[in-house]
């Protein structure tokens, strides 16, 4: 029985070693984005948070809305920079020239 199951180990080593892996090849595109004001807040720093964490979350989805289905965020290549604003309704921040790279599938090949 122990000599069945070492032999059943090998084969699906073996096996799974010789399937070939998938190697995608993508299209580019840069993109400069600046953000909206965020909600008004009572101070400048929490502002600022919320304008950081509206921008981590809306930026994976920028490059669908700018470029159409199937481009997706890549990396933040520059993060831009904070203008926050005071007014009397509070403070409200945004992101100001932001980089991103959009990345797109164009070749679903397969490599060794």
């Amino acid at each position: 029985m122990k000599k069945i199951v070492l032999l059943c180990s090998a084969l699906l080593t073996v096996s799974a070693c010789q399937k070939e892996s998938y190697v995608a090849t993508y299209s580019y595109n840069d993109l400069t984005v600046t953000t909206t004001y965020g909600r008004f807040t009572k101070d400048n720093a929490s502002a600022q948070k919320k304008a950081q964490s509206e921008f981590k979350r809306d930026s994976r989805s920028v490059c669908r809305k700018e470029f159409g289905g199937g481009w997706s965020l890549s990396e933040i290549k520059n993060p831009g920079e904070m203008n926050c604003e005071e007014t009397s309704d509070g403070h409200h921040c945004r992101i100001k020239d932001a980089q991103l790279s959009c990345k797109q599938v164009i070749d679903k090949g397969f490599g060794n």
